[in-house]
């Protein structure tokens, strides 16, 4: 190699450091907001555990609508029924829109997932591809594989999870996580009911699930031996012949 072609392999090194650097802050900056969620999460756990929550928009229009009825003021007490009736269908319509945000969010995450890899896999075999391969190929394709790594990394941290502060409802379609007990106050209820399905007895890969039944030899001949004697298994002549 001569000293203009170090020069450039040089350059392209430095290049590819500053890319992966780039991606690694990236990487760090959704570990961060992660860590920060995980946090307020916490946080809320430990205001209800100290019996310091707030009243949701429905327990205070419930409050209100008592405290009208006690009070006996027709007026008020219609007034705090359309409020609190009104409540209700904004809250089920938000949580329709926050369903819909989130199958959005998940197939652009899955897009941009998909993306990272092939992105990540063509700028790993150009660096390999440069000449000569060593050292500038097989140091530029694993400096590209580093940083596809780590961009992999970055985007897979970033998968979207369905938050149900304002409530919802949902069908699985195989191991996911949700994030619950983040509305204001905290307490939430929470039912999982499995539901049956086809693939219920097929394995990931689309088999059908293996069953191995462990018998102990001796006792499954007993078995037999005394259903021979008590008449219970007829063996027919024929399959001595």
């Amino acid at each position: 190699m001569t000293t203009e072609d170090y020069v450039a392999f040089a350059a392209n090194v430095l290049g590819a450091l500053s890319g992966l650097f780039s991606a690694l802050g990236a990487l760090q900056a959704q570990f961060t907001e992660n860590e920060i969620a995980e946090l307020d999460r916490r946080q809320t756990a430990a205001i209800e555990a100290a019996g310091l929550t707030e009243e949701t928009t429905q327990e205070r229009l419930d409050r209100q609508l008592e405290e009208a009825i006690s009070e006996g003021d027709a007026e008020t007490i219609a007034a705090a029924r359309d409020a609190a009736a009104r409540n209700v269908i904004i809250e089920e319509f938000e949580r329709k829109k926050a369903q819909v945000e989130y199958k959005g969010a998940l197939a652009s995450w899955k897009l941009q997932l998909a993306g990272a890899i092939a992105s990540g896999a063509q700028a790993t075999l150009n660096g390999l591809n440069s000449k000569p391969f060593i050292p500038v190929g097989l140091t530029m394709g694993i400096l590209a594989g580093a940083t596809a790594g780590v961009q992999i990394g970055a985007v897979s941290a970033a998968k979207p999870v369905p938050a149900f502060a304002e409530g919802g409802q949902f069908t699985t379609n195989g191991a996911q996580t949700i994030q619950v007990g983040d509305n204001i106050g905290g307490r939430e209820e929470v039912t999982v009911r499995p539901l049956s399905s086809k693939g219920a007895n097929v394995e990931s890969g689309g088999m059908p699930k293996q069953m191995i039944l462990n018998i102990d030899g001796k006792q499954f001949l007993g078995w037999v031996q005394n259903a021979l004697d008590n008449g219970n298994l007829r063996v027919p002549r024929r399959i001595f012949v």
